[in-house]
């Protein structure tokens, strides 16, 4: 059943396009009540649970946004830096039509709290507030220009009515023709005609210039449609990469499963009756970590018992922890040596990226295995000949594979995948005579008019691309492939992409379409998740054309992160921001920071090991760390990043013998600028 449904998945894209926008998947049942059409009521507590993933904090200042923030059993208090500077909560909707209230539980006199709203087609900002004098409470729409703030309108509201002593609501609603508003018997209007009229807007709970607590927020909606679109797209990324990420880390080990150890009869007559019960729960376990665990624990009690390391060793696989999984199996096969196991042995290898350990094993496993299991090791041959950077090889082992197996439905998914990075039957040129960034070809099934503004976003990337890497051409040979849809995106990647699905938004290809170097993206997961990926994926294709295509893990990925991270505005790109990939990992980022032992692994990870899963994010993040402070800090400390990546003789050196030093201002200088907390 899984694996029918999985396969549907990937051929689900004609499909995707006509998907009506299931909103209260969207925004969960907690939250959302259905109405008729593109509409529906929104509900947030904004309480001690926080706020759901469709709502992103946002800030004014230099620091991380979350600290902006409290979450309390009466509300969210809203704490900016100070005068002039704000915070919000910013709601993933896109709307033609809203009327919202919240509650106004405190404010602080001289602070400011209310509704944001961003016109999507022309980013027109407004803003509706309440905002608290020492003798008067106003309320007004105002207009985001060059020079500030300009009010559309301006009611005062009674002192006395808007005391605070009991919460208070403001009412706002929005359409294409006016913003109104009302609080404590005062109300104003903005009439929105002409070239003024509103378009799709999106919008956000703000607070500015001092503290404030706001509480329920409610609203009645309906949806633009080109939005509700795109969401919905969005919603099919998240779940194709969810189910993706399964399918992908069950293809080889399904066959695996359906198979008994040889020497299980034989092995489980030497287990107790408490061990044969430890092992029937542990089986019986719907959690992959914890069925490992247990499994792990009976194996170190039978520590020379064949069938409970083989066992322990796939849970491992399964529960995504490549390292013990071949620590445990490589056991098992001293114990008695078996295909099965040599065969979840070489895909332990594959996942730790040792690719010729992996193979080593793959050819060992071939005599005595059950011929239902030839066409599993004819799926890792492929993947791993994938991995290497040969897709046409792995192509031709997959589609002749398959047409062996015809019902194997892995071999036939991962085989589509490889013909998909081949020759696309998806994505073409576009229609007008359009480049990508240093002459890179466009092959894509966006519109025109879509291409062009995500290239003009990613113009200032491409600048410090070349900033960094002074002797990178001024054409490049190469591929940039946008897809529109999650699940042909999703089926393009799956061959490369393989267990680590449920992060990857884009990847860089060294062979891809064409034979040629590619990066792959997509842009159901949001343009500006598109523009931080190709910025991001564009740095790796360049490194790759130079001569420091064999920079090390740590520099080139922290060089990807922290250029990917920058924010643009009016022309200027800054990096001022905590990446968002590691918002969520501020705290543990300090902890690393302050291990000279944890900064050096980073650095000194081989390709390999760079990677693994247990480790890869704290590498990346260090890495980050170490290339912000160098690229941000001062004159001297870019000249420093510039021999980095030259590979300078004695600069990688001189990084090390110094991390014990320059790790502590790292820190400073990231709190310093409230990077983090």
């Amino acid at each position: 059943m899984m694996r029918t449904a999985l396969l549907s998945i990937l051929l689900l894209s004609a499909a995707l396009g006509a998907a009506e926008f299931e909103a209260q998947e969207f925004y969960g049942l907690a939250h959302f009540t259905q109405g008729e059409g593109l509409s529906g009521r929104l509900a947030l507590k904004l309480d001690q649970d926080g706020v759901p993933s469709f709502v992103e904090p946002n800030n004014s200042d230099e620091g991380p946004a979350a600290s902006c923030f409290e979450f309390t059993q009466t509300g969210a208090v809203f704490k900016p830096a100070g005068e002039k500077a704000s915070c919000a909560l910013s709601l993933d909707a896109g709307v033609v039509a809203i009327k919202a209230t919240i509650s106004l539980v405190e404010l602080d006199v001289g602070a400011s709290a209310g509704f944001h709203i961003v016109d999507l087609e022309n980013e027109r900002q407004y803003i509706v507030e309440v905002r608290r004098g020492q003798n008067e409470t106003t309320l007004r729409i105002a207009k985001r220009t060059r020079n500030g703030m300009v009010p559309m309108g301006t009611g005062v509201v009674q002192v006395t009515a808007a005391d605070f002593k009991q919460a208070q609501k403001l009412s706002m609603q929005a359409d294409a023709g006016a913003i109104r508003a009302d609080f404590a018997g005062a109300k104003v209007e903005f009439l929105a005609r002409g070239e003024g009229a509103l378009h799709a807007i999106s919008l956000g709970i703000v607070g500015s210039d001092g503290r404030s607590r706001v509480a329920d927020f409610d609203a009645t909606l309906t949806f633009d449609a080109a939005w509700a679109l795109d969401a919905q797209a969005r919603l099919e990324a998240r779940r194709a990469l969810a189910r993706l990420k399964e399918y992908s880390t069950q293809s080889l080990l399904a066959g695996i499963a359906r198979h008994a150890h040889p020497n299980q009869e034989a092995d489980l007559k030497l287990y107790s009756e408490l061990e044969l019960k430890a092992r029937s729960d542990a089986l019986a376990d719907a959690s992959p970590a914890s069925r490992f665990r247990a499994l792990d624990d009976l194996a170190g009690a039978k520590n020379r018992c064949a069938l409970a390391l083989y066992e322990a060793g796939i849970s491992a696989l399964l529960a995504g922890y490549p390292a013990a999984s071949r620590d445990r199996l490589e056991a098992s096969l001293k114990a008695h040596e078996c295909g099965i196991a040599r065969l979840g042995l070489a895909e332990a290898f594959r996942r730790l990226r040792l690719f010729d350990e992996a193979q080593a094993n793959l050819d060992k496993s071939k005599p005595g295995l059950a011929a239902e299991l030839l066409a599993d090791v004819e799926l890792l041959h492929g993947r791993l000949l994938a991995a290497r950077g040969e897709v046409s090889r792995a192509y031709r082992v997959l589609d002749s594979a398959q047409l062996l197996w015809s019902k194997h439905e892995q071999l036939k998914a991962f085989a589509e995948s490889a013909s998909e990075l081949l020759a696309s039957d998806t994505l073409g040129p576009p229609h007008g005579e359009i480049l990508g960034p240093f002459g890179l070809t466009l092959r894509s099934d966006l519109d025109d008019a879509v291409l062009l503004k995500v290239l003009k976003r990613l113009e200032p990337f491409a600048a410090k691309i070349a900033y960094w890497l002074p002797d990178l051409a001024a054409k490049l040979d190469g591929v940039i492939a946008i897809y529109s849809t999650p699940t042909d995106y999703l089926r393009a990647a799956l061959i490369v992409a393989g267990d680590s699905l449920d992060n990857v938004a884009g990847m860089f290809l060294p062979v891809g379409f064409g034979g040629k170097r590619s990066v792959i993206a997509c842009r159901a997961f949001g343009e500006d998740e598109l523009v931080r990926t190709l910025a991001h994926e564009l740095w790796h294709l360049a490194v790759s054309t130079t001569s420091q295509a064999a920079m090390e893990p740590w520099l080139n990925e922290g060089m990807a992160v922290y250029l990917s991270s920058g924010k643009v505005s009016e022309g200027v790109t800054s990096y001022r921001h905590l990446p968002t990939e590691f918002s969520l990992f501020a705290a543990d980022l300090t902890l690393a920071l302050a291990s000279p032992d944890a900064a050096r692994g980073a650095i000194g990870s081989g390709f390999e090991r760079f990677y693994l899963p247990g480790e890869q994010r704290q590498n990346y993040a260090l890495a980050w760390a170490l290339v912000w402070f160098y690229a941000e800090q001062d004159m001297a400390s870019a000249r420093a990043l510039r021999d980095l990546l030259s590979a300078k003789p004695d600069a990688r050196k001189t990084l090390s013998d110094s991390l014990a030093q320059l790790l502590p201002r790292i820190s400073k200088a990231l709190k310093d600028r409230k990077l983090l907390p």
